[in-house]
């Protein structure tokens, strides 16, 4: 009895030990799965494209200097982009590229546009038309290419004969030359001073300026290149300047009391304004 006693618990307890070891294994293979590396992604394919080096303004002939080849997945290859360096030169910039930033067609003159013309600066829709300046125009040299101003137009007033108007005509104007030189001086604080001064305008904008230039006398005024705000002005004249700084007239006097010299009289506590040539007085308390 008692051997037949220890088969059946020798039995019982392999079974169990068994049944263990399998949970256990499997256990130990699920974990394995989990911890594998995952499989590495095939690598994309990349293209070399042409790029610019530096920052390029609007009209600058494309040189071997300003261009590199950059590698670009090639899902991601912009539309009409180069991958031929030669297929770029003396091609024109027509709008300015960034550094590393992929030369593509639409960002480029077409072929065989002349390279160092004013015309390739001008954006679409706008004409660069040129008024004659002197150097208090100019803000003594002050006023460069890549500025922004206003037009001021001084002349006769057609209101009032014998007399002058002044009136801002345009506003937010960028100057594109100054003289023959369309680019800002290299050394910080040269001056630019010429003759004529080439803004960028509109087609109707361009007429305005003709006629101002024509009919009167014309001034810049420079703009903060964060300044777009368009300000309404009335004009100026002989009257307004005048008028400037002056005191307003006191409503409640009439004509004559107004140009009239008044003469404060105190008396103790009592104090008299009067008026000179006049019979009556104002009396009042005197401040303390």
């Amino acid at each position: 009895m008692n051997k037949g006693r220890l088969l059946i618990h020798a039995a019982i307890a392999l079974v169990l030990a068994l049944t263990a070891g399998f949970l256990v294994l499997s256990w130990l293979q699920g974990q394995g799965k989990k911890v594998q590396p995952a499989q590495e992604q095939p690598a994309q394919k990349q293209v070399l494209l042409a790029v610019s080096t530096q920052i390029t303004p609007r009209g600058t002939k494309l040189t071997p200097d300003k261009l590199k080849l950059a590698p670009y997945f090639e899902q991601s290859v912009p539309p009409t982009s180069f991958t031929d360096l030669s297929a770029l030169e003396n091609r024109i910039v027509s709008v300015p590229l960034g550094p590393n930033e992929p030369v593509t067609e639409d960002k480029l003159f077409p072929p065989g546009t002349a390279f160092g013309g004013l015309e390739t600066m001008i954006a679409p829709g706008k004409r660069a038309v040129a008024v004659r300046g002197n150097k208090v125009m100019g803000l003594g040299g002050l006023v460069l290419p890549g500025a922004r101003v206003d037009v001021v137009m001084t002349t006769d007033d057609p209101d009032k004969q014998g007399q002058k108007l002044s009136k801002m005509v345009l506003a937010n104007v960028p100057v594109l030359a100054v003289g023959a030189v369309a680019e800002r001086p290299n050394k910080p604080g040269q001056e630019a001073s010429a003759e004529t001064y080439t803004l960028e305008v509109t087609p109707e904008e361009a007429e305005k300026l003709a006629l101002a230039g024509n009919m009167g006398e014309l001034n810049l005024a420079l703009r903060s290149p964060t300044d777009a705000e368009t300000v309404l002005t009335s004009g100026a004249d002989l009257r307004k300047n005048l008028s400037s700084y002056r005191e307003e007239p006191d409503p409640k006097q009439t004509p004559t009391q107004r140009s009239a010299t008044q003469v404060e009289e105190i008396r103790g506590s009592k104090r008299e304004t009067n008026v000179l040539g006049a019979a009556q007085s104002q009396p009042g308390k005197v401040k303390p």
